[in-house]
């Protein structure tokens, strides 16, 4: 048994927060008058997590195709096993025997692959609203296209321009991609013209004229000044690669500008005017291929955006 008075306020208050299980009486003597106090603590039962609602899906893909089987995949009504039967009841109510289950299904999908699904397609990616007519928040999803490496290297070499060599190892380590001119053959003409002692542009005209670069190689028995050697040096370049990830190969051409600087010798600028072109119809590509296999979606060229209501205050 243990006595505190009011003096010990502190000592009251740890008795009474450190009662074990079960039941506890407290004798309180108050200016004379006693008081019983009985305090009951259970053993505290663990609590269950209850899990909140998923997060609103933000999905980012990269590949069109990637974004064609996601929304074909979770936007799509499916069917549903009847508990009563084995019959198949579909999310429309129809109900069908299992021998004619997967015709009926394939056939009620087939009208409503990406069914209130509306796609916007903009110049540097694609944004799809998964229920356009969703009361409670609509999600939406993005298509970002990844740039494929074939077409990454030569991309980020149109800026600026490249040396001789820079340009020599660039034709030669991705020479696969080369349909035209014979990639083996413009290594030996750049080869020529790095290994000249001299390198004057040319500008001819006339029919048998000649447009590139003479340039001064010094050939065993050709006396000290060497021999003097005109190569003309192809205006463009064909390219055959793909432009986004998982996208078929296109062709591409691409200006070649040469050009001689005073310190750094022959120098080449990578041009194209059809590179935005060939972009813009990979892009196409993909919308066409989005259009045939989601018919029930809504695929339009725009920019997803959304507002807040305004409210007019009628209290006043």
């Amino acid at each position: 048994m243990t006595t505190l008075d009011g003096s010990n306020p502190d000592g009251i208050r740890e008795l009474i927060t450190q009662i074990g299980e079960g039941t506890t009486i407290l004798d309180l003597a108050t200016e004379g008058k006693d008081k019983k106090i009985t305090v009951t603590r259970k053993k505290p039962e663990p609590q269950v997590p209850v899990r909140s609602e998923s997060n609103p899906r933000a999905h980012v893909f990269h590949s069109v195709n990637s974004l064609i089987e996601y929304i074909k995949t979770f936007t799509t009504p499916m069917a549903i096993v009847s508990d009563a039967s084995d019959n198949v009841v579909l999310e429309s109510g129809e109900e069908v025997d299992n021998s004619e289950a997967e015709e009926a299904i394939d056939r009620a999908r087939g009208g409503a692959l990406g069914h209130g699904v509306v796609i916007f397609v903009e110049p540097n990616g694609i944004s799809a609203v998964l229920d356009e007519r969703a009361e409670k928040g609509r999600e939406v999803v993005r298509l970002e296209p990844a740039t494929h490496p074939y077409w990454e290297v030569w991309g980020k070499n149109m800026r600026g321009y490249l040396t001789l060599e820079a340009f020599l190892d660039l034709v030669r380590i991705h020479r696969k991609s080369i349909i035209s001119p014979d990639p083996r053959g413009l290594v030996h003409d750049l080869r020529q013209v790095r290994s000249s002692r001299e390198v004057t542009a040319i500008q001819g005209t006339g029919r048998e004229s000649t447009n590139g670069f003479l340039v001064k190689i010094k050939i065993r028995g050709q006396g000290e000044e060497g021999q003097e050697t005109p190569i003309e040096l192809p205006e463009t370049i064909q390219l055959r690669l793909p432009i986004f990830v998982d996208e078929d190969p296109i062709d591409v051409e691409l200006d070649l500008l040469f050009d001689v600087l005073p310190d750094e010798g022959l120098v080449v600028r990578l041009a194209s005017a059809d590179v935005e072109v060939a972009v813009l119809a990979a892009l196409e590509d993909g919308v066409k291929r989005m259009r045939d296999q989601l018919p029930g979606a809504v695929v339009a060229w725009g920019r997803w955006n959304e507002w807040e209501w305004g409210y007019l205050n009628t209290s006043e």
